[in-house]
């Protein structure tokens, strides 16, 4: 894979993603190269999709293939759900400042994960509007 940058400028790895998370589409990527490649340009393609790069530096089958056949045959048999939207919103006075994760944003409260499994997590920062006064309860849904 090579960076293949837009008429724009953009990065376009990051544009890719975006077009395989609207396909519903998770790249999990298992890196085993022999010599130097770029993964922070190829990274977004994993990031933005749901998935994971899996880095094996160095490989050779007698010190490394155990651990990649493991960790392979953990990512194609874990129960995963399909094609998810999730929404998050907070009580009236708090407003979703960042996510956090492998996802697509899709929305100012809206993600799209195309394969949700027990290995992902996401987390969101959560501040104050300003000018406003909350809720006395907090709530997330």
């Amino acid at each position: 894979l090579r960076p293949v940058p837009n008429k724009d400028g953009s990065d376009g790895y990051k544009d890719l993603s975006t077009e395989l998370t609207r396909a519903q589409i998770t790249v999990e990527m298992f890196m085993a190269p022999q010599q130097y490649i770029d993964l922070a340009s190829i990274s977004p393609l994993a990031k933005f999709t749901g998935g994971d790069v899996r880095y094996y530096p160095q490989f050779h089958i007698n010190t490394l293939g155990l651990k990649l056949k493991t960790e392979l045959m953990h990512v194609l048999s874990r129960y995963m759900g399909w094609e998810a939207v999730m929404r998050v919103r907070v009580s009236r006075g708090w407003k979703i400042t960042k996510f956090y994760g492998h996802l697509f944003i899709r929305g100012q409260d809206l993600l799209m994960v195309p394969n949700c499994h027990v290995d992902q997590t996401f987390a969101i920062s959560i501040d104050m509007e300003e000018n406003v006064n909350p809720d006395p309860i907090f709530c997330v849904q």
